[in-house]
């Protein structure tokens, strides 16, 4: 009877400490890629035309074959003068260019975050309402015991 008296004091008598540890860990990881890739086309057209005519026709055909021609103050007798001048320079020029520019990227961004989360409880309390709960029936029981040890 003794032991189990002893047994019900030490475990609803005892420290009840607790201890709580608690560690959380979050880890997010997000990795994107970013494509930069450019390409560009150009064409540049240049036309040039160049035309450059001259032309120069001087003919002198006489009236009367028997009287003197003046023109600008030469003399021409009994003669057919004929002055042809032609002059022709055409040029076309085409030019095309075409530049084409390519630039290949790649960005590629990682970002890591870690949360940690800890959380430690301790806590410590003396239960001494249980105390006076068993001890009220121990003071009850001793005085009954001294009342009949005195009485017999």
């Amino acid at each position: 009877m003794k032991t189990l008296f002893l047994f019900i004091a030490i475990s609803l008598v005892s420290c009840s400490s607790r201890k709580v540890a608690k560690t959380e860990i979050k880890e997010t990881t997000k990795i994107s890629v970013i494509d930069t890739s450019k390409e560009v086309t150009k064409t540049n057209e240049n036309i040039k035309i160049i035309e450059n005519s001259e032309n120069e026709v001087f003919t002198i055909t006489p009236i009367d074959t028997t009287k003197k021609m003046v023109v600008n103050g030469k003399s021409y007798f009994n003669a057919i003068l004929r002055h042809e001048k032609n002059k022709a320079n055409k040029e076309y020029k085409k030019d095309i260019k075409v530049s084409n520019i390519k630039q290949k990227g790649l960005i590629s961004v990682y970002k890591n975050n870690t949360q940690v989360f800890q959380k430690q409880i301790e806590r410590k309390s003396f239960n001494f309402w249980w105390l006076l709960l068993l001890i009220i029936p121990l003071i009850w029981i001793y005085r009954k015991k001294i009342i009949t040890f005195v009485l017999s």
